[in-house]
């Protein structure tokens, strides 16, 4: 099939006119120009303009190529056109022309204005999630003008760069005097040429696309993989999984120092279908060549992962086809990766992704994950060994097993039950706090009877909020008691080993916000009741539930660890007697597990 490949010299005025606008479309890298890139270009142009005059003549200055295709959105905005390269030089125009509209007036500011923006449509539409910062900071007359926008550390590196280069684009044309201000206005729209290259659809513009860039030129792997990742989707495919997409921009080189340790769809995909590589995107690439291209690619595996992704990390709720107890056990299992662990999401991608075609029901699958995935976290397993767990799960799925050899493969054997048990019961705590945190929550809402929701609706779920919940000791932990409540700690617990192995007992600790933690210390039992309880009842039906002790004696400790652990014991099937507090040494002899 022949393609179209047109080419026009055009000015920036003829660029930036009429009904011609350009979008960057989501797949898109970021835009990653720093100050001296910016500052390079616009001393070019001032060099360029300034030779022109010494020349008495209007010498053109040639800005390179600009690679575009009829955009997916053209029914929406008319004449719009999707950048396939030479985005990092129109977004710095943008903001060069919107600078000297800024400091000129009248009919030049409006001339200006004309490149920008007109009645329809700004002229460049940057992807969604940076419109509207690149409309505030640099489109909307006047946006110049604004102060000095902060950047810190989350700020996303496109604003970050839009908003240094426009202050030092502004810096830098305020020193100038005006009427050089206008020259300049006159030459970038008049004299600054730009060569446009439409291609006739986007996997012609693809094409050329690759062959530029796997030459060695500006864009990275992480572009040009990004670019196979899109070519084949349609319109509302791009828009649904745009989030997704999104992240491949957390792989260059440029976001690696603000890259956080949680994964991404990326790694996660590669982890359930076991390829590996150098690094998450080329080991992708290598899968892509190795099912024959872009496109079996996306129908085979981007497409329905992606589809799982959305449902399996609460992109998008789950739907209402969705069982009851397969929609808890997968809220159950967001909890679990709000508090630290995500290796159950490759396997939740795989089990939805084997169901989801069929209409196979998932509730037993997902229950199986929710009592496995929180089961390891409570045996103690590091990253490696939890790993190669979920890896033997994984293989099992995507081999096409039946469900019995899978779910066999989802389970812990009775003697890992019973390590669990014990580590629930005396050891949660010391072995992982945030991990304590999330069981002692699933606790509470299975003795409440509350939903999970209304837990993570508190102002405390969130684990890095300003007085996120924290696990207090209600018996103290230390060797040393403070003075103010020593004699009464010592009055119930005369042997400090036995009060300090005591404390450690899931029975011992509480649900309580970091302010509240912070203001108990070491207290008496009566003080600390006051603290959490002087305000009315608490959130926490747990530590609400305190209220009816006295005193914190042994025998009210050993009452709340029974309460605590045959709830963990209902909500994670196990059936093994748990350990208890050590009865006082004064007490040998009497009951005790």
């Amino acid at each position: 099939m022949a393609h179209l490949l047109e080419t026009h010299d055009l000015s920036l005025r003829e660029l930036l006119s009429g009904d011609r606008h350009l979008n960057i479309p989501s797949y898109q890298r970021d835009y990653a120009w720093e100050r001296q890139h910016a500052r390079e270009l616009l001393d070019d142009i001032l060099l360029a303009l300034a030779e022109s005059e010494k020349s008495k003549g209007s010498r053109s200055y040639f800005l390179g190529s600009v690679l575009v295709c009829a955009s997916l959105d053209s029914g929406e905005v008319p004449g719009l056109l999707d950048v396939v390269d030479g985005q990092q030089r129109l977004i710095t125009l943008t903001i060069i022309f919107a600078c000297l509209r800024d400091l000129l007036n009248g009919a030049a500011a409006d001339a200006l204005h004309e490149r920008i923006s007109n009645a329809s449509s700004v002229r460049v539409r940057l992807r969604d999630r940076d419109a509207a910062a690149f409309r505030d900071m640099v489109q909307s007359r006047g946006a110049t003008r604004k102060g000095t926008t902060r950047i810190v550390a989350e700020t996303p590196i496109t604003h970050a760069n839009i908003a240094q280069n426009r202050n030092d684009i502004r810096l830098t044309l305020r020193k100038l005097p005006d009427e050089q201000r206008g020259q300049l206005a006159l030459y970038l729209a008049d004299c600054c040429r730009i060569v446009l290259i439409k291609a006739d659809d986007f996997d012609y513009a693809y094409q050329i696309f690759l062959s530029i860039n796997e030459r060695g030129k500006e864009l990275t792997i992480e572009d040009i993989f990004q670019a196979e990742l899109v070519g084949p989707l349609d319109d509302s495919q791009q828009r649904r999984y745009a989030p997704i997409i999104g992240q491949v921009g957390k792989y260059r080189r440029e976001n690696q120092r603000y890259m956080s340790r949680a994964k991404t769809f990326f790694s996660h995909i590669a982890f359930a279908r076991g390829w590996s590589g150098q690094t998450i995107v080329r080991s992708i690439r290598d899968a892509i060549r190795g099912l024959g291209g872009a496109k079996p690619f996306a129908d085979r595996v981007f497409v329905p992962m992606a589809e799982a992704y959305l449902l399996v990390s609460g992109l998008e709720p789950a739907p209402t086809s969705l069982a009851p107890e397969a929609a808890a056990a997968l809220e159950h299992l967001q909890m679990l990766e709000e508090h630290g662990d995500d290796d159950w999401v490759p396997t939740a991608m795989l089990l939805w992704e084997r169901c989801a075609p069929r209409n196979a029901d998932l509730t037993e699958p997902l229950k199986r994950l929710d009592r496995f995935a929180h089961l390891l976290m409570a045996l103690g397993f590091g990253g490696a060994p939890r790993k190669q767990r979920y890896r033997v799960v994984n293989e099992a799925i995507v081999a096409g097993k039946p469900w019995p050899e899978i779910f066999s493969k989802l389970a812990v054997t009775p003697k890992d039950e019973g390590i669990a048990l014990k580590n629930i019961a005396q050891r949660l705590h010391s072995q992982d706090k945030a991990t304590c945190r999330l069981f002692l929550l699933r606790i509470d809402s299975h003795l409440s009877r509350r939903p999970l929701a209304e837990y993570r609706a508190l102002p405390s779920y969130k684990l890095k909020s300003d007085n996120s919940l924290t696990i207090e000791h209600i018996l103290p932990q230390g060797g040393t008691i403070k003075a103010a409540s020593r004699a009464e700690w010592e009055s119930l617990y005369r042997d400090s080993k036995h009060r300090q192995v005591c404390a450690q007992y899931l029975g011992n600790l509480a649900l309580v916000t970091d302010d509240e933690n912070q203001e108990l210390g070491q207290k008496g039992f009566a003080d600390k009741k006051k603290v959490l309880l002087g305000k009315g009842a608490h959130p926490i039906q747990m530590t609400d539930a305190l209220r009816s002790a006295s005193d914190w004696r042994y025998d009210e400790l050993v009452q709340r660890h029974d309460r605590l652990m045959t709830a963990a014991q209902e909500i994670w099937q196990l059936k093994d007697n748990y350990p208890r507090p050590p009865q006082p040494p004064s007490r040998k002899g009497k009951r005790g597990n």
